[in-house]
């Protein structure tokens, strides 16, 4: 095996058994291109592709907070990792198949026999620098004849989006509105922190499909539920589908956007939220300012679930204010909070044009 055609290999072992990362290691330890990279489950191990670019990913399918199936879902609808092999470490024939479905480029078999490791490693990384030699080369050629307006794609896209989110609440008014009123508010709230006319607007319309994973289920999420683990599983699902249907779509400035507050708009600053309890600085700002314009309005608005009919706005305030470094980030609760009297204002007004009938 020539493994220095290969070049430099960063690969990242995902396994939350610390004796069996160990033993990866160590049985490849004399190969020495390979670099070396650990994580304990899978909200670990993409924390850890933000910051290092990996070749390949051995990967376990049995982990706590995500699981192998999930991640390799998530890595699979990210065009940024296309070039990355995966290796899922099972021996059941059933769980194979599932997973050649979904995108693993081959299995290894536990207890490691490091003839069989090395081959397959060698294999993979091989086939996937064939692959996208040949793709990059096609690509070029493409390029030469192919030009879009990058603008009007993203446009129609939003456009596409937001009539699908709509389809479900076609038959309740109340819904519409909150959707609009979520949105309007996440889309002004985006202006104030200084982000452009066109990605507020993205963020508007992302707001809208924010739960596009949902479309065609009866099941409702409110976002005062105490989640159960069954109920966190569930959500987990329908995180993935739309995350999915997201990436199907050509990657514009809307669609990275609402990838984003489709997987996180639920986390927690603390890292109490679901479905994966990511914290701090691991939530994108997008998805914490939706994550707070459905909180203020689901404060201020009836809510079903809820026995006491709405919240006034100082409650709400005084609230905001309680959340503070528990469900929101600090910086971005003093902006909110110092623009309250605004959204208010701007909630009224939609509300007034809504009865009257002007979009």
């Amino acid at each position: 095996m020539q493994w220095e055609k290969i070049g430099n290999i960063n690969m990242l072992i995902v396994e939350d058994d610390p004796f069996n990362r160990l033993l990866i290691k160590s049985l490849l330890s004399k190969i020495v291109q390979i670099n070396f990279f650990e994580a304990s489950d899978g909200l670990e191990a993409l924390d850890v592709m933000k910051q290092s670019q990996i070749d390949i990913i051995l990967l376990d399918l049995h982990m706590p907070n995500m699981n192998g199936h999930e991640m390799l879902s998530i890595v699979k609808a990210e065009r940024a990792y296309d070039e990355i092999a995966i290796l899922i470490m099972t021996t059941d024939k059933e769980e194979k198949r599932k997973l050649y479905r979904k995108g693993a480029d081959g299995f290894i078999s536990k207890p490691f026999r490091l003839d069989e490791l090395i081959a397959k490693i060698y294999k993979a990384l091989l086939d996937k620098k064939e692959r996208y030699s040949k793709k990059s080369v096609s690509n070029k050629k493409i390029a030469n004849f192919l030009t879009y307006n990058y603008d009007n794609v993203e446009a129609s896209q939003r456009e596409f989006f937001c009539k699908l989110a709509s389809l479900k609440a076609l038959s309740n008014a109340s819904e519409d509105l909150k959707i609009k009123l979520v949105a309007t508010i996440a889309k002004e709230f985006a202006l104030k922190l200084d982000y452009s006319t066109n990605q507020s607007l993205n963020i508007y319309c992302a707001t809208k499909v924010r739960d596009v994973g949902l479309i065609g289920s009866s099941r409702i999420l409110n976002y005062e539920d105490k989640f159960t683990d069954a109920d966190r599983k569930l959500y987990g699902k329908y995180v993935l589908l739309g995350h999915q249907l997201l990436s199907n779509s050509l990657e514009t400035g809307f669609i990275e956007v609402a990838k984003k507050i489709v997987l996180q708009y639920r986390e927690s600053y603390d890292g109490s939220g679901i479905p994966y309890q990511i914290k701090g600085g691991s939530i994108s700002q997008e998805a914490m300012i939706v994550m707070m314009a459905e909180t203020f309005e689901a404060l201020l608005g009836e809510r079903a679930y809820r026995k006491q009919k709405c919240h006034t706005p100082q409650e709400a305030y005084d609230i905001f204010s309680a959340l503070n470094g528990k469900r929101f980030d600090p910086v971005l609760v003093e902006i909110f909070l110092k623009n309250f009297s605004f959204f208010i204002q701007k909630r009224e007004d939609i509300i007034i044009k809504n009865k009257k009938g002007v979009k």
